[in-house]
């Protein structure tokens, strides 16, 4: 089952139908913009581990945005899985080379 966001949906809204399609195996096709606030909704909530999830979700659909990668990035080192967050943040330089030469 695809979901999407029908216009105006509130961010509780579209977090329960994000867990209903985590729930339900569903699929999703929502724009960068919609996943970003999600995500950070569920950073502000201290729920990191349904953030990385709806990272991954976004991914899916994104893996070209290096955002996501950054974000995801962060939260891996909070959780203390510096291995995974470290070839996280590799992916985002690979899409993002000059990043590098501003460190």
């Amino acid at each position: 089952m695809e979901y999407r966001t029908k216009p105006n949906l509130s961010l509780p809204e579209f977090v329960s139908v994000f867990e209903n399609m985590i729930l339900h195996g569903g699929s999703s096709h929502w724009d960068e913009k919609d996943y970003l606030n999600l995500i950070q909704y569920y950073i502000s909530e201290s729920l990191t581990e349904k953030a990385l999830e709806a990272l991954d979700y976004a991914l899916q659909y994104s893996s070209h945005h290096a955002e996501f990668y950054v974000i995801k990035s962060r939260l891996l080192i909070n959780e203390e899985d510096y291995k995974e967050a470290n070839e996280t943040l590799d992916i985002a330089l690979n899409l993002f080379p000059t990043i590098r030469k501003c460190s």
